[in-house]
């Protein structure tokens, strides 16, 4: 990157280029002009000198292998039937309540609870969510889900098919900000539609 010339750089090239023309007096300006060059030039190094330098030797490099006209043609390209429904995929944002039972999917052995136990406690959190309690705070009083409880649940914005069947159906007929009880085979969740 080339720094760009100061002002005094600027007067100091053009005091130049009238001496190479053919110019023989100096004004006591120019004078002036020329030892304010000098001083700046000192102060600013010679991190000015090798970008000039390296500026240089980039023209040169350009003006020999720049071609006369570009060989390469743009063409349209139209993205495949796949890229199209890759790149158009609907997500939904959902945040859930996961209550575990024992011997569902992914519980570990520190769950005991019943399935009965387990839809009385889901239904419990359903309640207070449809109630006056944020959706936020019950997650993190009641969820089983240890990676999304601190986030209130949140699981982020979520393209269909990458959740449990029952879970992703009833997500993507949800409108936002509805609530629903939905069983897996990770347990019970209370789920709601973020976005």
């Amino acid at each position: 990157m080339v720094a760009p010339m100061t002002k005094s750089m600027i007067l100091a090239a053009g005091l130049a280029a009238a001496l190479a023309c053919g110019g023989s007096e100096e004004s006591s300006e120019d004078e002036e002009t020329t030892e304010e060059t000098s001083e700046t030039d000192e102060a600013e190094g010679s991190d000015e000198a090798s970008d000039d330098e390296t500026a240089e030797e980039d023209d040169e490099l350009l003006d020999e292998d720049e071609p006369d006209e570009l060989a390469i043609e743009v063409e349209e390209l139209t993205p495949d039937e796949e890229t199209r429904e890759r790149v158009a995929a609907e997500t939904r944002g959902i945040a859930h309540i996961l209550v575990r039972y024992q011997g569902a999917a992914r519980a570990g052995s520190s769950v005991t609870r019943s399935q009965a136990e387990a839809e009385a406690r889901a239904q419990e959190a359903l309640a207070q969510v449809e109630g006056d309690a944020e959706f936020a705070d019950v997650a993190a009083e009641m969820s089983d889900d240890e990676a999304n409880r601190e986030h209130g649940g949140s699981m982020g914005a979520l393209e269909q098919g990458l959740l449990p069947e029952p879970l992703d159906t009833a997500l993507f007929s949800m409108e936002v900000g509805d609530v629903r009880l939905v069983e897996t085979e990770l347990g019970f969740h209370v789920v709601t539609r973020t976005e």
